[in-house]
């Protein structure tokens, strides 16, 4: 038995298809709200609870060989504070602890590539973890490093767990709308106008995450960590990109760094008020002006991590979405 926590969001329910096509036997959690759409016609049994709820974590985890842990929230507007802190550090000790408990085979956590610590410009990231949530930008991103130290501890008490850095994640079943796939589907409506930044960053399908999830669980060293990085794209490049998928050719406007920090500072109550993601925020902005050379030449050497190119991922999840035909 194999257990997926947040299993309907992207990585999780693409994870989940993976393991399914496998033929895995597999146990699904969900959080309370999630829509079982995203799960369709994947085999396995879905159990709905918080991860808060340590009890019922370890009920879920008992019997389970494997647990890839992908629950967590992501929130670059900084909306949902407690949400993220509850979801991403308590959710994940508690996911932790009911492993250690249960003594499963391996743990493989989901962290992000934004809790390593950024290379100078002229040479790329790489598997070097923050000494500390100071040199981490935005409350998501020192969640999410409180909580893989938090795996690195466990470790030491004898978890057998391996750890993995996504990039941006792109490409088809994002049924709950991730800040990039939103903003994707946006630039693909006719006579829409494209605001976009100077700046980029590394993009990776959610495909070929979820297969290195699978690679890292299968050849990963304990306690060792494996960046899931795909292509550097600038935000004009993504923009061409969608305009040769859909042929149309909308207004685009390069807006000032300076007006996109002025406009960032307002965005969380933009968010709150129209329940809409933001597109600037402080937290995207500094990530697309950040030095995106990042390396999975790591995980291309010890697992067999091969990604696609991400402009084929682009395609795929507009004709995934419905604004391109096939």
């Amino acid at each position: 038995m194999i257990l997926v926590t947040g299993a309907a969001g992207h990585v999780g329910n693409v994870l989940a298809r993976r393991l399914s096509e496998k033929g895995e036997k597999l146990r699904l959690l969900l959080s309370p709200t999630s829509n079982e759409k995203a799960l369709s016609g994947i085999d396995g049994e879905i159990i709905r609870m918080n991860t808060l709820e340590r009890q019922k974590v370890r009920e879920a985890v008992r019997g389970c060989r494997l647990v890839y842990h992908c629950a967590g929230v992501i929130d670059i507007a900084g909306t949902n504070s407690k949400r993220m802190k509850d979801s991403n550090v308590l959710g994940t000790k508690s996911v932790v602890d009911a492993c250690l408990q249960e003594g499963v085979e391996r743990l493989v956590y989901v962290s992000t590539i934004h809790v390593l610590e950024e290379a100078p410009r002229g040479s790329a990231t790489t598997e070097v973890l923050c000494k500390d949530d100071r040199e981490v930008v935005g409350l998501y991103g020192k969640t999410k490093l409180e909580a893989t130290n938090y795996v690195l501890d466990a470790v030491k008490k004898g978890l057998n767990a391996v750890i993995t850095y996504p990039t941006g994640i792109i490409g088809p079943y994002d049924f709950k709308g991730s800040e990039l796939g939103t903003q994707i589907r946006r630039y693909a409506r006719k006579n829409h106008l494209q605001l976009y930044l100077n700046g980029g960053y590394d993009f990776v399908d959610v495909r070929d995450v979820a297969d290195g999830l699978i690679l890292a669980c299968e050849k990963g060293k304990t306690g060792q960590g494996y960046i899931l990085s795909g292509q550097k794209l600038t935000l004009k490049e993504i923009l061409d990109t969608v305009e040769q998928c859909t042929g149309f050719k909308n207004p685009k406007f390069c807006v000032p760094v300076w007006l996109a920090y002025f406009g960032g500072c307002f965005t969380p109550v933009f968010s709150l008020i129209t329940g809409r993601k933001a597109v600037f925020t402080i937290y995207s902005i500094k990530t697309v002006r950040s030095n995106s050379q990042i390396s999975c030449r790591k995980a291309r050497e010890e697992l067999g991590y091969s990604p696609r190119p991400v402009t084929e991922s682009i395609r795929d999840a507009l004709v995934w979405s419905g604004h391109v035909q096939k």
